[in-house]
């Protein structure tokens, strides 16, 4: 492995371990239902400007990744976003709390 490389690999660990820490399962829970609440019918620009444009929560590579493994998993795609963005952030807890989020808008 290059030296680039293994310093881009820290720094991405880093700001990982950074994130994870920042952000609150309340935070995942709520932004997740505001996006619910608010889109109608194409929710990729909504989860994009939320996500990464808003809370910085992933880059725009993260994003497009998650996005291409959302249609290859049962459910919406934005349901899909919310679990792996939720995991990736806070693990189980803030997938949950992701999901809750963007689902419980269809509920009420």
């Amino acid at each position: 492995m290059s030296e680039a490389n293994a310093v881009r690999t820290l720094q991405t660990a880093t700001g990982a371990t950074a994130a994870r820490a920042e952000v609150s399962i309340l935070q995942i829970f709520l932004e997740f239902l505001i996006i619910g609440a608010t889109s109608f019918g194409g929710v990729v620009p909504y989860l994009r400007r939320s996500l990464v444009t808003k809370r910085h929560w992933i880059d725009d590579r993260e994003f497009v990744e998650m996005l291409s493994i959302s249609p290859s998993l049962p459910g919406l795609n934005a349901t899909n976003m919310a679990v792996l963005v939720g995991e990736k952030l806070r693990g189980v807890m803030g997938a949950i709390a992701g999901i809750i989020g963007i689902c419980l808008r269809a509920e009420c």
